[in-house]
């Protein structure tokens, strides 16, 4: 199982059913989110999404999530 949410000033991501994996970066700290969307993404209304905090190495890259748009303009509505 895999979510995101957004609030409080930041951005939380996990993942998995036996073991989990949590990721939070403050929204202040992201340099740079980008949708990532295939062909066959685009059709669905799905994407990736890839959150940057520091270098050249992704924070969080979430796959597969629905609406990937209205997820990075609700992090940009509370930076």
């Amino acid at each position: 199982s895999k979510k995101i949410i957004v609030g409080n000033g930041k951005i939380s991501y996990s993942s998995g059913i036996l073991s989990k994996n949590i990721v939070d970066c403050k929204i202040e700290k992201i340099t740079t989110l980008q949708i990532r969307q295939s062909f066959g993404q685009r059709i669905w209304g799905c994407g990736d999404i890839i959150v940057f905090t520091a270098g050249d190495i992704p924070e969080i890259v979430a796959t597969g999530f629905l609406a990937p748009n209205k997820i990075k303009q609700l992090v940009d509505s509370q930076s």
